[in-house]
């Protein structure tokens, strides 16, 4: 029953039941006090270890090796190594036998705090009495050498175990990523060829690699690398592509990323946005955003990110600074408005205007898009929502912005409405309170309001860049008047 208990995790009722055994003169097993002294050890109560310890001299029920590497598992895991290391010896004072349980735990404990020596003497031991090391305490041995500055000795300890051909690619890998994480790009590389060498080559050795590489500043290897993986017969995932894109666009070389970051989409690896933000947050940093080619880049990466409103208004500030369209982002842009519901036949009529008489077309890519935000606060409208989503707070402001500048004062109100006060710019907010006032006439049209709030970056990534002044929309006939 106190096993039971002490799975279970049920220290109050073990407790009783040991107590209630004790009372009744029932003579508790080994078993019974291992049991008692796990279960008071996870729930922080060492102080009892001692009594247990205490009494089963008292009942005259001697410790096992269980017992001890029971004790000597909890202390490591409350950072006392000086008390694990205390058991231990009691272990072998008592004439029990250290078994591989006992050994590779406090062998472990010894290597994440660096103890070189202590764990040195360890390995001694087991090399002695044929106890054969497992690969995850191998890995954490070699990142003890690393972290100590004994890098050759690192190399000779996994060279030891790689001799012996039983590493399996899990253990490659966490080698390749100690020395890696620490900049010995070098040592790493010499991993990544001898895993070669035993044709053990993953996914996983490739992203740690590529990821070491990253660390260690050497980008071009990292896309060498990468592009060597066909060749390996291995596949990239997720994380291959998502990896090297952060790499290069924190190295400021999103040129260079945006191509994997095609790739990576025409995979169908693409599931969030972190992979674009990632690009174009490079490309903001750069302050590449005068430039055409950077700002077609962020186009055509909005566009496939499937973010309209930041797609539509990098169109306008380019439009507005007289920048050139590629090819490219038209075609992005036309295809982002087909997901949305934008007619083929329109589009394409677009694309035709532009050919003609790239001003004009211009312009009638932008009235489509203006329709576009009014079409996407109409589904709203529709659907019967009183309160419009953060997503489309943005929209509803410009255009009641417009609709203000023309002095369309009642309309613009009609959309105030639907926003709360929380969500205008101070300039809404004035003029939601003055039009309420009966000192101030409907129709009033001199009053000059900003006309753009372009919408930010997400933080994660970066500030959002400057807007620049918008693209004066005329006037539309039949506007959506909210009811």
């Amino acid at each position: 029953m106190i096993d039971t208990y002490g799975k279970a995790g049920q220290l109050k009722e073990a407790s009783e039941t040991f107590v209630k055994m004790l009372k009744q003169g029932i003579p508790p097993t080994t078993v019974t006090f291992n049991t008692m002294i796990h279960i008071c050890g996870n729930h922080g109560q060492l102080e009892e270890l001692s009594s247990l310890l205490q009494k089963m001299e008292e009942v005259r029920c001697s410790p096992d090796t269980r017992t001890y590497n029971i004790l000597i598992s909890l202390h490591t895991k409350r950072n006392d190594i000086d008390m694990a290391t205390k058991y231990f010896k009691r272990m072998k004072a008592a004439h029990l036998e250290p078994d591989l349980v006992s050994y590779r735990t406090l062998l472990y404990a010894y290597s994440i705090r660096k103890m070189v020596c202590e764990a040195e003497e360890l390995i001694s031991e087991m090399d002695k009495k044929g106890l054969q090391i497992d690969q995850f305490t191998q890995s954490a041995l070699t990142r003890m050498y690393i972290e100590a500055g004994m890098l050759e000795r690192s190399l000779l300890w996994f060279h030891r175990f790689h001799l012996a051909g039983n590493m399996k690619s899990e253990c490659y890998v966490a080698n390749i990523d100690a020395y890696g994480e620490h900049g010995h790009i070098l040592e790493a590389e010499k991993v990544f060829l001898w895993c070669q060498e035993r044709k053990k080559l993953s996914v996983l050795e490739f992203n740690v690699m590529i990821k070491a590489y990253g660390i260690g500043k050497c980008y071009d290897k990292a896309c060498q690398l990468f592009d060597s993986m066909d060749k390996h017969g291995v596949a990239a995932d997720r994380c291959s592509y998502s990896s090297l894109i952060q790499i290069l666009a924190s190295a400021d070389q999103p040129h260079i990323a945006k191509p994997y970051l095609k790739k990576m989409q025409v995979a169908g690896l693409v599931t969030n946005c972190i992979p674009y933000c990632a690009v174009i947050s490079s490309f903001v940093k750069l302050g590449l955003l005068t430039d055409s080619l950077s700002y077609n880049n962020v186009l055509d990466l909005y566009a496939n990110a499937g973010r309209p409103k930041e797609a539509i208004q990098t169109f306008k500030d380019m439009v507005t600074a007289s920048i050139q369209l590629d090819d490219c982002s038209l075609r992005s842009l036309r295809n982002l408005l087909l997901k949305y519901g934008a007619s083929r036949q329109a589009l394409d009529k677009l694309q035709v205007s532009m050919k003609k008489d790239t001003s004009n077309g211009l312009q009638a890519w932008m009235l489509a898009l203006t329709r576009f935000d009014e079409k996407t606060i109409v589904l709203a409208l529709a659907t019967g929502q009183k309160r419009f989503s953060a997503s489309l707070c943005k929209p509803v402001e410009k255009y009641a912005e417009i609709l203000a500048s023309q002095g369309l004062l009642t309309t613009a109100m009609e959309y105030l409405k639907l926003l709360g006060s929380e969500e205008l710019s101070t300039e809404l907010v004035i003029l939601k309170d003055h039009s309420s006032s009966p000192q101030v006439p409907h129709g009033v049209s001199g009053v000059q309001y900003p006309a753009s709030y372009p919408q930010p970056f997400d933080p994660r990534y970066g500030s959002g860049y400057g807007a620049l002044a918008p693209h004066q929309q005329p006037q539309q006939p039949n506007l959506f008047v909210p009811s």
